[in-house]
């Protein structure tokens, strides 16, 4: 791990410690960074939003491996994975996930 790697993780791992919640994933439980996720490039709703779409952020080593369709628990509530973003340039693995 590079010192510049090293200094994200400590940063990663300070933001969890401060706003991180309990999630799981095939029996794994694991804590990551949540947020709402932008929409994709195009899209875009019109009227109530039936469903929201949240980001899953963990340090890659230290949760499941996620893949789309599967389910990860947030905050004791299921949501299905619909992409998952792990670029091995980053020292963290985000899943975003389609809440009910």
């Amino acid at each position: 791990m590079t010192e510049g790697e090293s200094i994200r993780v400590e940063g990663f791992r300070a933001s969890l410690t401060v706003r991180g919640v309990e999630c799981s994933a095939g029996g794994q439980p694991f804590s990551a960074l949540l947020s709402e996720a932008p929409p994709a490039s195009g899209e875009f709703q019109i009227g109530e939003a039936q469903n929201v779409k949240v980001s899953v952020e963990y340090l890659r080593g230290e949760g499941p491996s996620v893949n789309v369709g599967e389910f990860v628990t947030v905050n004791g509530v299921q949501a299905r994975a619909v992409e998952v973003r792990d670029n091995p340039a980053r020292v963290s693995v985000e899943v975003i996930c389609q809440m009910p």
